[in-house]
């Protein structure tokens, strides 16, 4: 069944895709024409260069909502193949807990709805780790949920896997090489002729090289982004804390649990002290940890495991 879900979405988000390509080479037609004037390459030569740089331009741009939704389906799909769910449901009270923690954070970020809604999915797993999908597909391990020792700490994880999304830090983990590609195969594609044998392979040229977008920004999603992204999806998630009523050093004293490797992204320790000088710039001005989020949070958790009935 899983496999099932996982071609469905595959083959839809390729005949989307394909449906862009389509458009989008369409949009660059005149860029095209002038490009490969009679269906032919104009070899080196500044003309050259400076329409392929248009032809870059016109095509690196961001997904739209509806395309994001459709890669981060399938991504999400390929990610599930090798990882199990906490419930087939994804109503039991630890997962309704989450879900009202993220919705709370993403309601509370510069992009408070996505396409189809944002999707916080708890897994099975004893690892410590945490990572967002493109349009908001976030998930969380049961074991880095037991790492916490209050709501804030869960919700310093999650405001940081909500301002990946935010950011658009997903689609962006896909490579230049991958886009200079895509852009190559479309000039040759507006330059072939309708119909023609090199047309449909060049089509699927560009479905295979799609197919190695999901797998750029899966790598992403698992390995981390660089250090520079990671410390602004921490920075970020400072301020969602705030603006969703959330202590901030529950971010920093999460961060503080973690150790290098295991699915932890970067230095955990470089990021809770930058997290933390982040903090001192508000000088006090910040939210406290407040008791009912403490005695909420030991109706889910309580010393370091999961309640299988909330209380």
């Amino acid at each position: 069944m899983k496999q099932l879900i996982h071609t469905k979405y595959k083959t839809l988000t390729l005949f989307l895709i394909i449906g862009m390509i389509i458009a989008l080479t369409s949009q660059c037609e005149s860029l095209i024409k002038s490009f490969v004037p009679g269906g032919k390459y104009i070899v080196g030569g500044y003309k050259a260069v400076k329409k392929l740089k248009e032809v870059y331009k016109a095509y690196n741009k961001e997904f739209t909502p509806k395309e994001e939704y459709y890669i981060g389906r399938t991504v999400s799909a390929s990610l599930l193949k090798k990882r199990r769910m906490y419930s087939r449901s994804g109503r039991t009270p630890i997962e309704n807990y989450i879900a009202k923690i993220g919705n709370t954070l993403a309601m509370a970020s510069n992009l408070p709805e996505t396409y189809q809604g944002y999707r916080f999915i708890v897994l099975k797993s004893r690892s410590i780790n945490a990572f967002a999908v493109p349009s908001g597909y976030i998930f969380i391990t049961t074991k880095l949920i037991e790492t916490a020792s209050n709501e804030d700490e869960i919700a310093g994880a999650l405001a940081h896997e909500v301002s990946h999304v935010v950011l658009k830090h997903p689609t962006k983990s896909i490579s230049s090489a991958r886009r200079t590609e895509i852009v190559l195969d479309l000039v040759k594609y507006g330059a072939s002729e309708a119909a023609s044998a090199s047309k449909i392979k060049i089509l699927n040229n560009l479905t295979k090289a799609f197919g190695g977008v999901i797998d750029d920004i899966g790598k992403g999603v698992l390995n981390g982004y660089n250090k520079d992204r990671e410390k602004e999806a921490d920075i970020a998630a400072v301020q969602l804390m705030i603006n969703a009523g959330y202590n901030p050093k529950g971010l920093s004293a999460m961060l503080r649990k973690l150790k290098v490797g295991g699915g932890v992204h970067g230095n955990p320790k470089d990021r809770a002290r930058d997290v933390d000088n982040k903090i001192a710039t508000y000088g006090g001005k910040i939210p406290k940890m407040r008791r009912c989020r403490k005695n909420r949070f030991k109706r889910y958790v309580r010393k370091g495991k999961i309640r299988r009935r909330a209380r």
